[in-house]
């Protein structure tokens, strides 16, 4: 049995039609979202000035490798586990994640080599923790503060 499915899109909250209105090419003009026609050149005072990337290449670059390591719901579970318990050993993540040993040992090495971890070696057992300048690196470029120096050298 087929459906019939009615979907009613709002134009006008995109674009003013009457910018269109005896305007024989349409297409030299592109919206904007908030429904005004943009022209070739931005409608900026000449005193606005766009304010260049703080973020180095190099640091950026750097930090795209932590960030992509935490494109993992697991891995994202085990720094939320290190975060509300502080360093846990190796042993205490499958019971607690619901996930074999061999992958969580997959991904606590994805989030050591991303420098988001620290892993120490205790006998037979590691033990891992949160790197705290790591973590907070990734904090500084989400609420767009300033990188340490040391995160901005490296």
């Amino acid at each position: 049995m087929a459906h019939e499915v009615l979907v009613h899109i709002d134009t006008s909250r995109y674009i003013d039609i009457d910018q269109y209105v005896g305007n024989s090419n349409p297409g030299s003009l592109r919206q904007s979202h908030q429904g005004a026609a943009l022209t070739d050149q931005p409608n900026r005072s000449s005193t606005d000035q766009v304010k260049p990337p703080t973020l180095p290449l190099a640091t950026a670059e750097q930090l795209a490798d932590s960030f992509k390591a935490l494109g993992e719901p697991n891995r994202l579970r085990l720094l939320n586990l290190l975060a509300e318990n502080g360093e846990m050993c190796v042993c205490d993540f499958p019971e607690q994640l619901g996930i074999s040993q061999p992958t969580v040992s997959h991904h606590l090495k994805v989030l050591t080599e991303a420098g988001l971890l620290i892993r120490e070696k205790r006998g037979k057992w590691a033990f891992y923790d949160l790197a705290p300048d790591s973590i907070a690196d990734l904090a500084a470029v989400l609420a767009n503060s300033s990188l340490p120096e040391t995160a901005r050298s490296s």
